[in-house]
């Protein structure tokens, strides 16, 4: 198992890729956004975003949530919108 390490020396288990893909769908539905078929995928300190969602401004709401609460700097929104 990996681990981060924090300022204090108090070792915190990385969360895994299962952990971080529930952590972000909760997290966009808690924003109001219903999406399908969501999928994450990490790659370091970014994170792509693949799925469905309703509108545009969706879309925009499901990136800035996971950007403020995760504090991932790169976000690779490749969210479509329904037609």
């Amino acid at each position: 198992m990996s681990a981060t390490f924090m300022e204090d020396n108090a070792v915190l288990p990385t969360p895994t890729y299962c952990d971080l893909a529930v952590q972000v769908k909760a997290v966009i539905r808690q924003a109001g956004v219903a999406t399908t078929d969501l999928e994450c995928e990490v790659h370091g300190q970014s994170l792509a975003l693949y799925g469905r969602v309703g509108s545009f401004y969706e879309k925009q709401v499901a990136q800035e949530s996971i950007r403020k609460t995760f504090g991932i700097l790169e976000v690779s929104n490749q969210l479509r919108v329904r037609s």
